[in-house]
């Protein structure tokens, strides 16, 4: 078993390397103050770094995942790879973040033309419920991302979360076009 010495000469050799080429692995290099969990064996320093990526894909800051990253540096070539990668879970609720995209979403795409045409609350309310169903179908695909190494009851948690997000996401979009069209009809 290798020494405390050992260890804390390989962290500096690590942290050296990645001062001075950067490159080598960026996402490493960005986050080192992050890096937990060293263990050293022969002359490779393994360690682990967490990362946060958006539930929502890239751009929208709402909704992160916790994806745990193990990593081994290899202390003779002076390598790093990412061996192992998995989701943790996610803090996020189902409904605040399908609050928070459907809004986006509305403030982005604006109130449609046809329902400013549209005279009654229930008229439009139907309208966007079924644009709602249509909309909703494409997120999944399109809006949220399984992150990666998801197993077991975690894969299920996911499946429910979608399930949910969806669920809510469709009610939120039609509270929003309905407001939207009052606020428009005043």
């Amino acid at each position: 078993m290798p020494s405390d010495a050992s260890l804390y000469h390989a962290i500096a050799v690590l942290t050296a390397t990645l001062l001075q080429q950067p490159t080598l692995a960026p996402a490493v290099a960005a986050r080192l103050g992050r890096v937990t969990n060293f263990a050293l064996t022969a002359r490779q320093l393994s360690f682990d770094l967490e990362r946060h990526p958006s539930m929502l894909g890239p751009g929208p800051d709402a909704g992160r995942f916790r994806i745990q990253q193990h990593y081994v540096f290899d202390l003779d070539v002076q390598t790093i790879r990412l061996v192992q990668e998995h989701c943790t879970g996610w803090d996020e609720d189902a409904a605040g973040l399908a609050s928070e995209h459907a809004q986006g979403f509305v403030d982005f795409a604006g109130l449609v033309l046809e329902y400013s045409a549209l005279t009654a609350e229930a008229e439009v309310r139907a309208y966007a419920e079924e644009e709602a169903a249509g909309l909703a179908e494409a997120l999944p695909e399109h809006t949220l991302f399984e992150p990666p190494g998801l197993t077991g009851s975690l894969k299920q948690r996911w499946e429910a979360f979608c399930a949910e997000f969806l669920r809510e996401w469709r009610a939120a979009y039609v509270a929003l076009v309905v407001e939207c069209w009052r606020e428009d009809a005043a």
